[in-house]
């Protein structure tokens, strides 16, 4: 390797390592800007979002009792979370 194609190859290592410092100082920025305002917090979730603990129980429950659907990945497919939200009062 001749000594620019050296030189080149450090600056663009360099620029990717202040481009991914940058990009994790922006979202630690903006995470501590929610985390400090709890209204902005909330306004992420709609109250359509919210589940009540009964809801919640319910699921839990469903997917506790069906943990032998879990696919070879790891998570449950789709016809397991359809029949799961058969389960969830309201």
């Amino acid at each position: 390797m001749s000594d620019d194609a050296y030189d080149n190859w450090l600056a663009r290592r360099h620029l990717i390592s202040v481009a991914a410092a940058a990009v994790a100082a922006f979202y630690l920025h903006c995470l501590s800007i929610i985390m400090a305002n709890p209204q902005a917090a909330s306004s992420f979730v709609s109250p359509s979002q919210q589940w009540t603990d009964l809801e919640m129980e319910a699921i839990l429950q469903y997917f506790h009792t069906h943990k032998s659907e879990i696919g070879d990945a790891g998570n449950f497919k789709k016809k397991s979370y359809t029949a799961a939200a058969g389960v969830v009062p309201g």
